[in-house]
């Protein structure tokens, strides 16, 4: 039977957890290392290269309407 669609293969979960408690010892360090580049453009390097383990990355969406037409406006209103 086939694992269900978007889970991970006993491999990869694997692989993962063994990433994960490795890099969990360091994870108090890890501001301190940053703080020890010397350069503004070498910490911003390094945040942008950890981002992506942090965020998820953002796809670009098009929405449309009934019958496959582009949306002009949308309209949100927040209640309290």
């Amino acid at each position: 039977m086939p694992r269900p669609k978007g889970s991970l293969n006993r491999t990869t979960l694997e692989i993962k957890q063994i990433i994960h408690e490795a890099l969990s010892s360091h994870l108090d360090s890890i501001s301190d290392y940053i703080n020890a580049l010397e350069t503004p453009k070498d910490k911003i390097d390094a945040i942008c290269r950890l981002l992506p383990y942090i965020a998820p990355k953002l796809r670009e969406i098009e929405v449309t309407g009934i019958n496959q037409k582009q949306i002009d406006s949308i309209e949100v209103t927040i209640v309290k």
